[in-house]
C-alpha cells in the first residue's frame, strides 16, 4: 500500500513539473513571438525609409521667357509616379529610391520633354525648360 502511495505521489509531482514546464515553454514562445513582431514593426519603416528616402523636386519654366508653367504633367518612369506643377511651376516626387529614371514632361502649347535624371541619396532638384510649340 505504501509503495502505491509513493508511486501515486511521484506521478502527481511529475505531472506538476510537466505542467509548469509547458507553461514555461508557452511563456517563452509568446515572449519570443512578441519580440519578433516588435522588431519587424520597428525595422519595416526603417527599411522603407532607406529604400525611398530621396525626393526629386524642381520647376517647369518656359525656355524663352523663364516664366513658370502651371499645370504641366510630369511622369517619373520606372517608379510610375506622376505629378502636376503648381501655380509657381514647382513639382515634387517624394519617397523615391536613389537611382536613374526617365522624367517626361508635357504641357499644353509646349513641346514634350523627356530626359534621364539621376536622383541622389538625400534628393535632387531640376529645372525643366519647355520650348513653345511652333504654330503651323
Amino acid at each position: 500500500m505504501r509503495s502505491s502511495f509513493i508511486e501515486l505521489n511521484r506521478i502527481k509531482i511529475n505531472q506538476i513539473r510537466g505542467d509548469n514546464m509547458y507553461i514555461f515553454n508557452k511563456k517563452a514562445f509568446f515572449s519570443a513571438l512578441v519580440m519578433i513582431i516588435g522588431i519587424a514593426m520597428f525595422t519595416n519603416p526603417v527599411m522603407a525609409q532607406e529604400q525611398g528616402e530621396a525626393e526629386l523636386s524642381g520647376e517647369v519654366v518656359d525656355a524663352s521667357s523663364q516664366e513658370a508653367i502651371s499645370g504641366a504633367q510630369l511622369v517619373l518612369q520606372g517608379v510610375d509616379k506622376e505629378a502636376t506643377t503648381g501655380e509657381d511651376g514647382s513639382f515634387t516626387f517624394e519617397m523615391v529610391s536613389p537611382g536613374t529614371y526617365t522624367l517626361s514632361v508635357s504641357a499644353d502649347g509646349y513641346e514634350g520633354w523627356s530626359q534621364e535624371v539621376e536622383v541622389k541619396e538625400g534628393g535632387d532638384s531640376i529645372t525643366v525648360k519647355l520650348e513653345p510649340k511652333e504654330s503651323s
